[in-house]
């Protein structure tokens, strides 16, 4: 499964070759051909770096199973060549009809639909990737994996130890009831799942309670081998009563029991998707000991903040550690048992308020103790998001200036119990730490443009501790003439390489990994998000951009020439909160 990009002069070619004279290189990841988005996740001391990877193209179809559960039959009259697609022969209309339609069924997790995972992850350097297929399975008979996984890898030691999570694969069951009627469901046995994967095989990281497979997510892992994130710890009284039920074959009221209890694991409507087996859970902060061999021998569960009892509403029942560094101290935070109300602007530049179900705390988890690490009562909420070996934590706080809730910066030492708050791009601009690296170096996103809208662009940043007043655009210390526009940094590790999410104008591919043409004739032209490399450039010097030429930014006097960002993709990155990388370098 592993992928090789072109030779370097095609790199020249396509405009992503490195800008020598400035004092960051701009390399794209070799993942441009394995699908039309791709969007960073982690890199390592080693230079390893984690994608995650959307709309792959030529996505593997099992066209037997979509015969099966009566997929073509539905879509048939949508189709230009109906019966060659039914023998996996495709043109590029169906193909991509036939993706899109599955997306669509994605959303829901219909039990009784094939599933077409929407994203995976990738390991990388600057010359292949290979994929991280988390807990998918190459079915019997088969070479290749069942593409029904989502695997969000985040964070490696190496390209040999990376863990994340993800699903367990959909997999059919033929089901025949009382009257000999077969039905075919396509069914998970767990929905979210912590892993490791390591030296090519994956192993999944229990939850302390299993019901189900657990429910449970890993975030980052240290040179020790200890996993951080969360997993179920307990669950309600009525949600082990329908577990039961499920398994009661004289009672059981959905059938067969497989069903029932996928049920429990995920809800779906036609347009939407729960889960009564996660607002039913104790989700406690969890730190899992492994060896070498990614074999888990020792788990730590930490406790919240407060102390819960049975009647506590499940909401308040949260926690995780998102980060841990090299002495085995985890930051990330707890819920507490309050709710919180958060005024925010629309799209339309409107105001509304929420209501947050539970508050949440950073918080710092040491030898079992969990450590409250800013004052509530400056904050409606707060997360620790990374720490590196020095004791410093950067992550978010939550206020409202101007009474409109904003995300701002901060960074705390657990020693001296100093705490900063950085200013972003302008006052009171949203400003979200991903990561510190050991030496105290933080980057992020920050915004660049006051809007009244919840529509927002930002820009990357990087800022250490100490040492800057404020932070630094990172689209200043690349070339005037790249055509990237860096909107997040995601991670940095001790050699000062940066990976992050840019914006680029690039040909629309379909599904089948042609280039999409308009009606003109043309090739079609769009924003994407791509995933770079920023590699730090000892001789390089920071280029007075031509404002005259390329445009202006309000404040900054310039504008490099990369491409615009779009509501489409502002809202896009928005959206990906889930992927954050939450580690220490």
């Amino acid at each position: 499964m592993k992928k090789t990009q072109l030779a370097a002069a095609v790199l020249l070619a396509t405009g992503s070759a490195s800008a020598l004279a400035a004092t960051y290189e701009i390399t794209p990841l070799p993942v441009e051909d394995i699908g039309q988005n791709n969007f960073a996740s982690a890199i390592d001391n080693t230079g390893a770096m984690l994608t995650t990877v959307g709309e792959e193209f030529s996505p593997r179809l099992d066209v037997e199973l979509l015969e099966e559960t009566g997929f073509f039959t539905a879509i048939e009259s949508a189709l230009e060549a109906p019966d060659d697609a039914r023998a996996g022969v495709f043109t590029t209309n169906d193909y991509n009809t036939i993706v899109a339609n599955l997306s669509t069924v994605r959303s829901t997790r219909s039990k009784t639909n094939v599933q077409l995972t929407d994203f995976r992850s990738y390991v990388s350097d600057l010359t292949d990737a290979e994929l991280v297929p988390a807990l998918d399975v190459i079915p019997e008979g088969d070479d290749d994996y069942t593409w029904s996984v989502r695997g969000i890898a985040r964070d490696s030691l190496s390209r040999d130890f990376i863990v994340g999570d993800g699903e367990l694969p959909f997999l059919p069951l033929v089901y025949t009831n009382d009257d000999g009627d077969d039905t075919t469901y396509i069914l998970s046995a767990g929905i979210q799942q912590a892993f490791a994967y390591v030296n090519g095989t994956a192993v999944r990281l229990p939850s302390p309670d299993d019901t189900l497979n657990g429910y449970a997510a890993a975030y980052a892992v240290n040179s020790n081998f200890e996993v951080a994130g969360y997993a179920s710890t307990a669950y309600t009284d009525d949600f082990m009563d329908s577990v039961a039920e499920c398994q009661d074959d004289e009672n059981r009221a959905i059938e067969p029991e497989e069903r029932c209890l996928a049920t429990l694991a995920y809800s779906s409507t036609t347009s939407s998707f729960s889960s009564t087996q996660l607002n039913n859970a104790t989700l406690n902060p969890v730190v899992w000991q492994l060896n070498a061999s990614g074999e888990v021998v020792n788990t730590i569960v930490y406790p919240l903040v407060f102390e819960a009892d049975d009647d506590t509403n499940p909401f308040f029942k949260r926690g995780r550690v998102q980060d841990i560094n090299d002495a085995g101290v985890g930051v990330g935070y707890s819920a507490i048992e309050e709710q919180v109300l958060l005024t925010s602007r629309t799209a339309t530049g409107s105001s509304t308020t929420t209501t947050r179900p539970a508050r949440t705390v950073a918080t710092s988890f040491i030898d079992g103790e969990t450590t409250e690490l800013l004052d509530r009562d400056e904050n409606q909420l707060s997360q620790a998001s990374a720490i590196n070996n020095n004791g410093w934590v950067t992550g978010t706080v939550t206020r409202s200036p101007n009474s409109i809730a904003r995300e701002f910066l901060f960074a705390h030492n657990l020693e001296t119990g100093e705490t900063v708050y950085p200013e972003g791009f302008f006052s009171n601009a949203e400003t979200i730490g991903q990561a510190i690296n050991n030496n105290n170096t933080i980057v992020g996103n920050s915004q660049v443009q006051a809007t009244q809208s919840s529509v927002t662009k930002t820009h990357g940043f990087m800022y250490t501790v100490g040492e800057d007043d404020s932070v630094i655009d990172l689209n200043t210390l690349t070339s005037c003439d790249s055509p990237y526009e860096i909107v997040d940094a995601i991670d940095i590790n001790d050699n000062g390489e940066i990976i992050a999410n840019a914006i680029i104008e690039k040909a629309v591919r379909n599904i089948d990994g042609t280039t999409a043409m308009n009606d003109a004739g043309e090739e079609e032209q769009d924003e994407v998000v791509v995933a770079v490399k920023l590699t730090p450039n000892a001789n390089g010097q920071i280029e007075q951009c031509d404002a005259d030429d390329v445009g202006s930014d309000e404040d900054e006097g310039f504008e490099r020439s990369g491409a615009a960002t779009g509501p489409w993709w502002i809202a896009l990155l928005a959206g990906l909160v889930g992927f954050r990388r939450f580690r220490r370098s």
